[in-house]
């Protein structure tokens, strides 16, 4: 694996986020997963930050929707390398071969970072939505929130094209289907779906290149 930077004034230094977007082909084979691929993240100080479950499509296409959000934060690009280059998850993450389908990854540049509540006190609706476009449009969606009862937990934009190399064959990017993401949390799933039916909001999803926003439960 290689990684470049997409935006040369972003430090090498700088912490990145990882956002793992997938359907799951056996969600128990995933969850064991998770178990034995921990440790490798925990090792090169990666921290989960947030899991969700889709529970309904507010707005989109099927070729969008993703079943699990993850997130994950690692301190800077090499240590996310690192790991990736590690044999003991090279093996494990067979298994997530395995367990997932339709997978798509983004390392991204956050703007928004909140701290989440431990888990057994949240009572949150979380809307997520992920979309083609520049950091303009990542303003613009922000924007079209302010007026409305919910808090943005997080916000990034893509930051860094991961390539796959394999032998002597050229690099291929891995494939992302977005370029930005706004996860907001709301205290009721009805809130939500009048936030992305409003005509503020229509029109700002019309300024992205594509859209997809889905009402996640939190799972970790």
């Amino acid at each position: 694996m290689s990684i470049q930077r997409l935006n040369n004034s972003i430090d090498w230094e700088h912490p990145i986020h990882a956002i793992n977007w997938f359907n799951t082909r056996q969600l128990q084979l995933y969850n064991f997963y998770n178990l034995i691929a921990s440790r490798s993240v925990k090792k090169v100080g990666g921290i989960p930050l947030f899991k969700g479950r889709l529970v309904s499509r507010l707005y989109g296409s099927d070729d969008d929707q993703r079943q699990v959000l993850l997130l994950v934060k690692y301190p800077a690009p090499a240590n996310f390398i690192n790991m990736l280059e590690n044999t003991y998850f090279k093996l494990v993450s067979i298994v997530r071969v395995l367990a997932v389908r339709e997978f798509s990854f983004c390392l991204s540049h956050v703007v928004d970072e909140a701290q989440f509540a431990q888990k057994t006190n949240d009572s949150g609706h979380y809307g997520v939505h992920h979309f083609r476009g520049n950091a303009s449009t990542l303003e613009v969606i922000r924007s079209s929130l302010e007026n409305w009862e919910i808090d943005i937990a997080f916000s990034s934009m893509k930051s860094h094209e991961l390539y796959s190399v394999t032998g002597k064959n050229d690099a291929v990017p891995v494939p992302v289907v977005m370029d930005g993401i706004v996860l907001f949390i709301c205290k009721d799933a009805h809130t939500l779906k009048r936030i992305v039916e409003s005509e503020v909001y229509q029109a700002c999803i019309q300024q992205t290149q594509s859209s997809y926003v889905g009402l996640y439960n939190r799972i970790m």
